[in-house]
C-alpha cells in the first residue's frame, strides 16, 4: 500500500481503528477485517509504525475489549490494553 494514498500533502490523518461496521466521516477507518465501512485492512501494529508522527487523532470505540490482558508484560507490548493505552488520548465527559 502506497503511503501517498493515504497520507496527502503532508497533512496528519485521523484514525478510526477497530472501525467494525461504523465508518467514522473524516477518518480513515480501519480494521483486521474487510467490512464495507473499512477503508484499510491492516493490524493496530502496523498502523502504529506506518503512522508515527503522521497522525493527528486516534478514535477507537468498542475496541479496547479485544486486546490481550496486559498480565506481566504491562506496556511493553503495543497488543496489551496498557499499551495501547499509552498511545491514545481519551475525552470522557465531566462527571
Amino acid at each position: 500500500m502506497s503511503q501517498k494514498k493515504y497520507i496527502k500533502n503532508n497533512e496528519l490523518v485521523e484514525l478510526n481503528l477497530g472501525c467494525g461496521g461504523y465508518n467514522q466521516d473524516g477518518y480513515l477507518n480501519v480494521d483486521f477485517r474487510y467490512i464495507r465501512s473499512t477503508n484499510l485492512i491492516t493490524s493496530i501494529s502496523w498502523c502504529k509504525k506506518y503512522f508515527k508522527n503522521k497522525c493527528e487523532e486516534i478514535y477507537i470505540s468498542h475496541t479496547l475489549k479485544h486486546f490481550k490482558h496486559p498480565g506481566k508484560n504491562l506496556r511493553s507490548n503495543i497488543d496489551t490494553v496498557l499499551g495501547v493505552l499509552n498511545i491514545i488520548r481519551i475525552v470522557v465527559p465531566d462527571f
